[in-house]
C-alpha cells in the first residue's frame, strides 16, 4: 500500500536533483496513492459489522478528495485553493483516524458488538463525529491561517526582498 508514497518520494527527490521526469509525475503518483489507500479501506470492509463498514467508508470518502484535490492542484497550480483543501482533507484523515481507533476499539475493552441499541445508535452518530472532526479542522485552519497572515504582514519589505527562500522556484 505505501510503495506509491515511497515512489512519490522518490520522484520528488529526482526532480529536486534536477533529473528530467515527466510533468507532473509526483502528482499523479500521489493522486495514485491516496486512491489506491481508499479502495483497499473501502474493500477492506468485507464480511465486517455495520459499523465497521461505514467508518472504513468515511476513511475511502476522505482519500477520493485528497485525490481529487491533488489533481486539482496539478490543473490549477496557481490557485491556492486546491492545495488548501488537499492539507485539509489529509488532516481530516489523520484526525479522523483517531476517533475511529477509540470507536472500534474502545479504552474499557468492550468492543460495541452485533445488532444491540449501542451499535444502531453509534452508526447514526458517525456522520455527526466526522462532520465535526472536519469543522474542527477548518476551524484550526483558519486559526493558523490567520495567525500566518499577521505574521507576514508584520515583515518589513527589505526583508522579504532580502531572503532567497521566499520567492525560490524550482
Amino acid at each position: 500500500m505505501y510503495i506509491l508514497f515511497y515512489t512519490t518520494a522518490i520522484a520528488r527527490i529526482l526532480r529536486l536533483r534536477k533529473w528530467k521526469l515527466p510533468e507532473n509525475l509526483e502528482y499523479i503518483l500521489l493522486a495514485m496513492a491516496f486512491s489506491t489507500q481508499g479502495m483497499l479501506f473501502y474493500f477492506h470492509t468485507h464480511g465486517r459489522p455495520h459499523l465497521d463498514v461505514i467508518l472504513h467508508l468515511f476513511v475511502s470518502i476522505t482519500d477520493a478528495a485528497i485525490a481529487g484535490s491533488i489533481l486539482l492542484e496539478m490543473a490549477f497550480p496557481h490557485n491556492v485553493l486546491p492545495a488548501l483543501s488537499k492539507s485539509l482533507f489529509i488532516m481530516v484523515k489523520g484526525a479522523w483516524l483517531f476517533p475511529v481507533g477509540l470507536i472500534l476499539f474502545p479504552l474499557h475493552g468492550e468492543p460495541v458488538s452485533g445488532d444491540d441499541h449501542e451499535m444502531i445508535m453509534m452508526i447514526m452518530m458517525v456522520p455527526a463525529y466526522y462532520s465535526w472532526v472536519l469543522i474542527s479542522t477548518v476551524w484550526f485552519m483558519a486559526v493558523i491561517g490567520t495567525w500566518q497572515y499577521y505574521r507576514v504582514r508584520n515583515f518589513k519589505q527589505s526583508t522579504i526582498e532580502k531572503d532567497p527562500l521566499i520567492f525560490e522556484t524550482p
